[in-house]
């Protein structure tokens, strides 16, 4: 099938990304925005992966909610992964002080990124919930919407509290 398929093809995507990463005589700047963008690919490509080449998981609209969320969330997870990797270039050479503006455009990306990365593990959580309950008819009943719904009160109170608590 195309979904274990693609989500294989991303893991051996990032690890490859990761690799090279790890192999790369970089250092400083460059260092912390390829280790940036070797988590952004893989991501990057599940997002493309899930938008063209995934099935619908289950007929009607639960299914299609539950679809536009791990899509969201794939995007925001990768978009902030590479607004961090842009920001990286706002460190010194030594990431310890700041140079520029750009510092500040990582430290609100890392939030963004958090987001997406809880965004995307509850809603592909979700995904298979609901392809499961598609199997067997369920998948519209009020119990899935009733899931759905807490699973996406869940995801913003967490990340409500990280960002007012700071954890």
């Amino acid at each position: 099938s195309v979904i274990p398929l693609s989500i294989v093809a991303m893991l051996v995507l990032g690890v490859v990304t990761l690799a090279v990463w790890a192999v790369l005589p970089l250092t400083g700047n460059a260092d912390h925005a390829v280790a940036h963008l070797s988590l952004a690919v893989p991501v990057a490509f599940l997002f493309v992966a899930v938008l063209f080449a995934w099935p619908p998981l289950a007929p009607g609209g639960t299914a299609r909610l539950v679809r536009s969320l791990l899509l969201i969330s794939l995007a925001v997870f990768a978009g902030g992964l590479v607004v961090e990797a842009l920001g990286a270039f706002g460190f010194a050479a030594d990431q310890r002080g700041r140079i520029n503006g750009l510092a500040t455009l990582h430290d609100v990306a890392v939030h963004v990124t958090s987001a997406g990365f809880i965004g995307t593990v509850a809603a592909g959580m979700l995904s298979v919930a609901v392809s499961i309950a598609g199997g067997r008819g369920v998948a519209e009943s009020r119990v899935m919407r009733v899931a759905v719904v807490l699973a996406i009160v869940a995801v913003v109170a967490f990340e409500g509290g990280s960002l007012i608590y700071g954890y």
